[in-house]
């Protein structure tokens, strides 16, 4: 992603600020972590997200607090 700045809400996923952007991520369960297919890698900004919840370390593993994994949907601004 470029380093461009998007206002979007508090509570909002992810996933949908970056679809509202016009930035494409695969997803095909629609948003409920069941797919794994939103795996994004947050390189700036994790203090702004929710934590990391059971069903994210289910797909990813305990190393995605390390580098910063995350499921899109499921990280909330």
């Amino acid at each position: 992603l470029s380093r461009s700045q998007r206002a979007a809400s508090a509570g909002t996923s992810l996933l949908k600020a970056l679809q509202e952007a016009g930035t494409p991520v695969a997803t095909s369960c629609g948003g409920v972590a069941t797919c794994a297919l939103c795996r994004v890698t947050v390189v700036s900004g994790r203090e702004h997200l929710t934590p990391l919840v059971e069903s994210e370390l289910g797909h990813l593993g305990s190393i995605a607090k390390i580098v910063g994994l995350r499921l899109a949907c499921q990280a909330k601004l």
